[in-house]
């Protein structure tokens, strides 16, 4: 899949320097392009154009790790169909380079975004009112007819199918990994390096680090195989919500 064409009007950004970096970047000139991309997000991270284009002119320059990176950052800030695709598209690149059986993806995370997106807790709140009501009723009027036992079952099912959906979405996105792997790494046991290397980290590879959980070299993570320690400089947070 061929990713899409990138934005080509900065939201905030310096105007001259983000032409620029998209003319470079359409020439084919990658490493001036992200330059001039590093200079405009310097003083404060938030366009969401800028880190859609960075993503974009990574993934075409084969750095797998630094397009997640700004790929989720740019769906975070503004979250449409060019971002998603593109963030899907390299997802897939980084799925073919990975070893068989490789432990962590966001697959799943990508499934419940492409079936869920209905604000679910308005619906679930929604549904219950009405099940509530209609329950209220039937105790009320102790009625024993067959539509209204039928009503109650039929609602009492579309709250557990709604609810189940709000948990799913919850779990697989907001539990979505909170850094990327830049470059191969080795994770390891414990926090230093002469602990036990228990896998290697590959770029693209998201990670969920477990907060305040870090020494001055690692930061802990928490993947399918338990708890590992990967070194600082060899991953980046998506963004630092701490």
């Amino acid at each position: 899949m061929a990713l899409s064409i990138m934005a080509t009007s900065p939201s905030s950004a310096p105007t001259q320097w983000f032409n620029d970096a998209v003319h470079a970047q359409l020439e084919g000139r990658h490493d001036d392009a992200r330059s001039l991309y590093e200079k405009i997000e310097q003083p404060q991270f938030g366009n969401a154009d800028v880190e859609y284009n960075w993503g974009t002119n990574a993934a075409e320059a084969g750095e797998l790790g630094p397009a997640i990176l700004h790929l989720r950052r740019a769906q975070i800030l503004k979250n449409n169909d060019d971002i998603d695709t593109n963030l899907r598209t390299v997802r897939e690149r980084v799925l073919e380079t990975l070893p068989p059986m490789a432990r962590d993806t966001s697959l799943w995370a990508d499934l419940a975004e492409s079936l869920i997106h209905v604000p679910l807790h308005w619906i679930l709140t929604f549904l219950v009112t009405v099940f509530s009501c209609i329950f209220c009723v039937k105790t009320i009027v102790q009625s024993s007819s067959l539509w209204l036992r039928s009503l109650i079952w039929a609602s009492g099912f579309a709250v557990g199918l709604s609810g189940g959906l709000f948990w799913l979405r919850e779990y697989f996105v907001v539990q979505r990994p909170a850094a990327v792997v830049l470059r191969i790494s080795p994770a390891k046991e414990g926090p230093d390096e002469r602990f036990k290397t228990l896998v290697t980290l590959y770029p693209g590879e998201e990670l969920r680090l477990i907060k305040n959980e870090e020494s001055p070299d690692y930061v802990a993570a928490q993947i399918s195989s338990g708890r590992v320690y990967v070194r600082k400089d060899a991953v980046e947070k998506v963004m630092d919500w701490e």
